[in-house]
C-alpha cells in the first residue's frame, strides 16, 4: 500500500539497536531540537521491558562491559535505572590480565582496580567501579520503553517493525528545492488491515501511513514478489535532512551512501556462553568499600593464550537450581560471561564438546602451565652451547629485568597495588555455546552529505577489551552534541562542513586509536604471523630463539605496566571514557 506525497523529517535514525536508540532518545530531549521531527526505523523489536527484566528470563549470552561514561549516557536518557532496579546488572571493581607464557602465572600479570586507578568521577569522588556488565536484551528493551514514551508524547516517531527498502543520497548539496536538500528513503511496514485477528507485537507502533490505510485513505498495491493478500505491505517515501546509520556492521545505509570500509578478518572466532562460577566466584580482594553488598568486590579476568585471549566477565547472582543446592549452603550462585577467542578449528572443537569436557577445557586454559615452558624442557643440549644461541644473553637480560620490575611491584603493593588473584573455577555451563567471527573494520569516513555513521556501521574491533559498544555510545554522544551545536547556531544539521564534519574527524581518530591499540595487543599476544601466507600461526610454530624474544617482550610489557601505577591509571581512565 502507498500513501500520496511524502513526509519530511529532520533526523531519521536507521536502526533501533542500543546505539541508534540511545542517540534518538538523547536528540529528542534537546531543547535545540524542540519542534523537530525525529524518526527511528527498526525491523526487530525487543521484548517488552517487563518481560526483559523478568527474573525468570535466562541471562543473555550477548553481554556488554559498559564503562562509567557509557552507563552515564544511558542514565541520562532514562534507560539505566530500570536495569538497576531489576538487579540485572553487575558492576565490577577490578580486572586482572595475565600471560600464558610463565610457569608461575603470578609473575607476569597486570591488575587494575577502580580505587587505585579509576580516578574521580564528575563529582570529584573516586569511582567505585571500573565498569558494569549488562545484557543486550535488557538494555535495548529499556531504550525501546523510553522511545515509546517519547513517541506517545510526540517528541519522536518510532516505526517498528519497519524496513528501509531504498535510499538515495545526493552528493551535491546545491539547489533550492527540498528534494535536492534531503536524503530520500523508501520504507515498508506491515499492513494493519491484514491478519487483524492475530496478536500484534507489543512494541508495534503504527505510522501515519498505517493509520491512513487503516482509516481507508490509502491505495492498495502488490508487494515486490507480486503476491497479494497477507503479503501486502505499506510502502512510503520520506525525506530527511540527516540520516543516522546505526544498522550494524553490514550497514545497507552506509553502502547506499557509497561509503567504503577497510580492515581485515582475524581468522578467529569467539566462543561465547554463560557459565556458573559458584557463590564466591570472581570475588575480588580489592574492594575498599565498607558496604556489605557483595557486588562491591567482583573482578573480571583475562588470560592470553597462544591462539587468543580467554575471559570471564562477572554477572549477577542467580538462585541455584534444585539439583545444585546440595553442593554448598548458599542458595545463590554467580554467573559469568565466557569469551574465548581462538582459531576456527579450535572453536569448532570447543562448541562440539559436552558440558563436562568443555568445563575441563575452560579451567585448564585459565590454570595450565605454559606450553612454551613445557616445550623448552625438551630443548637439545647442543643449543645451549651454540655460538649464536639467544639463550644465554636473554637469560641475563630477563634476570636483571625481573629483579628491577619485581622490586617496583613490591613497592607499588605497599601503596595499595594488589597481588595476583587465582582464577575462579567454572562449575556449570548455563547456556548454549556460540562462535562468532572476529574482524577489524573502519569506514573510510563517518560523515557525508546528509548521513552520519555510528556504532558498528562505522567500525568494529577485536572484543578482547570489551570496547565495541562503548565506542558506539561515544559516537552517539558526540554526534548528538554536534547536532545540538549546529541546531543552536541555526545551521544545516546534514552539512559536513558544519559541526557534523568535526564529529566525523574526532570520532574517526579516537576510534582508530582505540582499535589499533587493541589490534597491536592482539598481535603481540595472539601470534597471527603468516595466517595469510601459510606460515607459523602460533608462538609454538616459531623457532625457539624467536619464541624467547617475543615471550620476553610480551612479559616485559605486562610486568612493566603492573609496576608503574601512574601508567595503569592513565590506561584505565582512557578505557573508562575519560
Amino acid at each position: 500500500l502507498s500513501t500520496p506525497g511524502s513526509q519530511h523529517y529532520d533526523v531519521v535514525v536507521v536502526g533501533g539497536g542500543v546505539v541508534g536508540a540511545a542517540a534518538a532518545c538523547k536528540l529528542a530531549q534537546l531543547p535545540s531540537m524542540k519542534g523537530s521531527k525525529i524518526l527511528v526505523v527498526e525491523t526487530f523489536p525487543p521484548p517488552p521491558l517487563t518481560k526483559a527484566l523478568d527474573p525468570s528470563r535466562p541471562i543473555d549470552v550477548r553481554t556488554y562491559a559498559m564503562t562509567p561514561a557509557s552507563s552515564q549516557f544511558l542514565d541520562s536518557v532514562g534507560a539505566w535505572n530500570p536495569l538497576v532496579e531489576a538487579g540485572r546488572f553487575s558492576p565490577y571493581n577490578a580486572m586482572q590480565v595475565w600471560s600464558e607464557s610463565s610457569n608461575n602465572t603470578s609473575e607476569n600479570y597486570i591488575h587494575f582496580d577502580a580505587f587505585n586507578h579509576g580516578g574521580p568521577n564528575n563529582n570529584g569522588i573516586k569511582n567505585p567501579f571500573l565498569g558494569t556488565i549488562v545484557e543486550h536484551t535488557s538494555v535495548q528493551a529499556a531504550l525501546f520503553e523510553e522511545m515509546t514514551r517519547l513517541h506517545n508524547e510526540g517528541l519522536l516517531e518510532l516505526r517498528c517493525p519497519a524496513k528501509v527498502e531504498k535510499m538515495e543520497f545526493d552528493d551535491m548539496h546545491k539547489g533550492s528545492n527540498m528534494s535536492a536538500q534531503s536524503a530520500s528513503l523508501t520504507l515498508s511496514m506491515p499492513n494493519p488491515n491484514h491478519n487483524k485477528d492475530k496478536n500484534t507485537d507489543d512494541h508495534h507502533i503504527p505510522s501515519p501511513a498505517e493509520r491512513a490505510v487503516a482509516a481507508g485513505h490509502g491505495r492498495g498495491t502488490i508487494d515486490k514478489e507480486g503476491k497479494g493478500g497477507g503479503d501486502e505491505r505499506i510502502v512510503e517515501t520520506i525525506k530527511a535532512r540527516l540520516v543516522i546509520a546505526a544498522d550494524g556492521g553490514q550497514s545497507p545505509t552506509r553502502k547506499a551512501a557509497g561509503i567504503g570500509t577497510w580492515g581485515w578478518n582475524y581468522a578467529q572466532k569467539a566462543v561465547i556462553c554463560t557459565v556458573d562460577v559458584g557463590p564466591n566466584g570472581l570475588a575480588s580482594s580489592t574492594s575498599t568499600s565498607t558496604s556489605t553488598n557483595d557486588e562491591d568486590g567482583v573482578i573480571s579476568i583475562q588470560r592470553f593464550l597462544p591462539t587468543g585471549p580467554i575471559a570471564l566477565l562477572p554477572l549477577w547472582k542467580t538462585p541455584k537450581e534444585s539439583n545444585e543446592k546440595e553442593a554448598s549452603s548458599s542458595s545463590s550462585t554467580r554467573f559469568a560471561s565466557l569469551i574465548w577467542s581462538t582459531t576456527p578449528q579450535h572453536a569448532s572443537y570447543l562448541t562440539s564438546l559436552d558440558e563436562k569436557d568443555f568445563i575441563d577445557e575452560i579451567n585448564h586454559a585459565f590454570s595450565s602451565q605454559s606450553s612454551f615452558e613445557n616445550n623448552n624442557k625438551h630443548e637439545h643440549k647442543q643449543n645451549h652451547h651454540s655460538k649464536f644461541s639467544f639463550d644465554n644473553p636473554l637469560k641475563g637480560i630477563k634476570k636483571a629485568t625481573n629483579f628491577l620490575l619485581n622490586e617496583s611491584i613490591k613497592a607499588a603493593q605497599l601503596t595499595g597495588e594488589k597481588t595476583f588473584i587465582n582464577p575462579s573455577k567454572v562449575l556449570h555451563i548455563k547456556s548454549k555455546k556460540f562462535a562468532i567471527d572476529l574482524n577489524f573494520s573502519q569506514s573510510s569516513t563517518y560523515v557525508k552529505w546528509r548521513i552520519a555513521l555510528v556504532g558498528d556501521a562505522a567500525h568494529s574491533i577485536h572484543p578482547m577489551a570489551g570496547q565495541g559498544l562503548n565506542m558506539g555510545i561515544a559516537d552517539a554522544s558526540a554526534l548528538v552534541q554536534a547536532i545540538d551545536q549546529t541546531a543552536r547556531a541555526g545551521l544545516d544539521i546534514g552539512d559536513p562542513q558544519n559541526f557534523l564534519g568535526e564529529y566525523g574527524t574526532k570520532r574517526y581518530n579516537d576510534n582508530l586509536i582505540m582499535g589499533s591499540s587493541i589490534d597491536i595487543i592482539h598481535r603481540l599476544f595472539g601470534y597471527e604471523l603468516g595466517q595469510k601466507t601459510g606460515g607459523p600461526k602460533t608462538i609454538n610454530d616459531l623457532p625457539q630463539s624467536l619464541q624467547k624474544i617475543i615471550t620476553l617482550s610480551r612479559d616485559f610489557s605486562l610486568k612493566s605496566l603492573n609496576a608503574f601505577p601512574p601508567i595503569k591509571s592513565f590506561i584505565v581512565q582512557f578505557a573508562m571514557g575519560k
